[in-house]
């Protein structure tokens, strides 16, 4: 959003004091005038760059999605894929929220000797799935078994 870009983030609700911290430590206001804690969603502005932000609760298990300005052009999404009973609910939010073009972009980082990507796996019925090693990027990071996949 700093380069003017309209975006939205979808969390649960729980999180949104969190993440209203963030977008103000960016140097984001909100537009709406409401504490994000307090709503199933909130807008932000910034200053420089005129971008928006649109932060929107999202439960994968049960989704809302008459708040989300979908599709998107592209979904971000860290660490979201670490509890395998909800794969599937998240691939259908994926779903729903993707258009023909949209490019997925998810960073998962293996833990405790995983070796498999199971999401990645699922998905692949529904998405052309690769994965991008990005372990010699973040070797100056000490993070040694990070990927990145994509999906379209």
């Amino acid at each position: 959003a700093l380069g003017g870009a309209r975006v939205t983030l979808t969390d649960l609700l729980s999180c949104f004091p969190v993440t209203a911290d963030n977008l103000k430590a960016n140097g984001f206001a909100m537009a709406n005038g409401a504490a994000g804690a307090e709503l199933n969603a909130s807008h932000w502005t910034q200053q420089e760059g005129g971008g928006t932000i649109q932060m929107c609760a999202l439960d994968w298990c049960k989704p809302d999605f008459s708040l989300l300005p979908g599709p998107f052009d592209v979904i971000l999404g860290a660490d979201i894929t670490i509890y395998e009973d909800r794969h599937e609910a998240l691939l259908q939010t994926l779903l729903q929220l993707c258009g023909p073009s949209t490019v997925v972009v998810l960073a998962h980082e293996y833990r405790g000797g995983q070796t498999t990507f199971p999401f990645g796996d699922m998905a692949a019925a529904h998405f052309d799935v690769q994965r991008v090693p990005c372990a010699e990027a973040l070797q100056e990071c000490n993070i040694v078994s990070e990927d990145v996949a994509l999906y379209r």
